[in-house]
Order: C-alpha cells, then sequence, then structure tokens
C-alpha cells in the first residue's frame, strides 16, 4: 500500500516539476529575447543618426551626431560585456553544483 501511495505521489507531482522547468526555460528564453533587444536600441540609433550626419550640411551639426554616436557606441559595448559577464558568471555558478 506504502508503494501505491508512494506512486500516486510522484505521479501527482511530476506535471507541477515538469511545468515548473518549462517555465524557468521561458523565462531564460524572454531574458535572452530582452538581452537581444536591448543590443539592438543602440545599433538602430547609430543608424539613424548616420544616415542624419551623411545628410546634415552644417559641420557643428555633424561633430554632435559624431559625438551621439560615439556614446551610443561605447554604451552598447557596455552593455555586451555587461551580458556577457552575467552569463559566465551563471555558467560559473552553475559549474559548482
Amino acid at each position: 500500500m506504502r508503494d501505491d501511495l508512494s506512486a500516486a505521489y510522484q505521479t501527482a507531482r511530476k506535471p507541477a516539476w515538469l511545468s515548473w522547468g518549462s517555465g524557468m526555460r521561458l523565462a531564460i528564453a524572454q531574458n535572452e529575447k530582452d538581452e537581444l533587444q536591448q543590443l539592438k536600441a543602440p545599433e538602430q540609433q547609430i543608424a539613424n543618426l548616420m544616415d542624419r550626419a551623411v545628410d546634415a550640411t552644417s559641420a557643428p551639426v555633424v561633430s554632435a551626431y559624431e559625438a551621439r554616436i560615439e556614446m551610443l557606441e561605447r554604451q552598447k559595448i557596455v552593455l555586451a560585456e555587461s551580458i556577457e559577464n552575467k552569463h559566465a558568471a551563471e555558467g560559473t555558478a552553475g559549474g559548482l553544483y
């Protein structure tokens, strides 16, 4: 009888465990998607500013666009390094257990 209860208990718990695992995978996938979108935003802004800089006729305006592009490039690098470091730390923690 105890084996029957144990089997019933394991059967009842299995769907919850599976749904938790799929929920975690979904959360990880969503997080990765958000990170990619964060990286794409500066790239889109840079492309727009480059188009404006090419069309600009005033030297101060072109300089302002170039300064903004440089700032966005640095922001993109910092964001990419931050994401890379976060994933490296997660991998290290996962390897300890």
